[in-house]
C-alpha cells in the first residue's frame, strides 16, 4: 500500500515594491516622514498608479542611515515648505519621482 501524502507550503513572499504606509510602518514613522525623506532624496520611489518604493530601497536606507538623526534634516524641509508657500503643508506634498536607475 503506498500512499502520497500532499503537503502544502505557505511562504510568505515579499512584495518587491512597498507603498508609502507599508514603508512608514516599518520604520516606525509616519507617512510624512517617507514622502519628505522621498522628496530630499533619501529615499527614491517609483510612480506605479501610486507611489511605490522598491523593498531593496528600504534596505538601503535603513543600512546606509543607520544611526543617522534626520530631525534636523526634516525640520529645515519643513520651514522650507512654509517659507516657499504657506498654503502647502508636508502631508499635501507628493514624493518627487526620481529614477530608480540612478542610484
Amino acid at each position: 500500500m503506498n500512499q502520497t501524502v500532499k503537503f502544502t507550503v505557505k511562504r510568505s513572499i515579499s512584495p518587491k515594491t512597498k507603498s508609502i504606509s507599508d514603508v512608514a510602518r516599518e520604520l516606525k514613522t509616519k507617512t510624512t516622514t517617507v514622502k519628505a525623506l522621498c522628496n530630499l532624496g533619501y529615499l527614491k520611489a517609483l510612480k506605479l498608479n501610486s507611489i511605490r518604493i522598491p523593498a531593496v530601497e528600504v534596505d538601503r536606507f535603513v543600512s546606509n542611515y543607520a544611526g543617522y538623526d534626520f530631525s534636523n534634516v526634516l525640520s529645515q524641509y519643513e520651514m522650507e515648505l512654509k517659507n516657499n508657500d504657506r498654503d502647502i503643508k508636508l502631508s499635501q506634498i507628493e514624493p518627487k519621482i526620481r529614477a530608480f536607475s540612478e542610484r
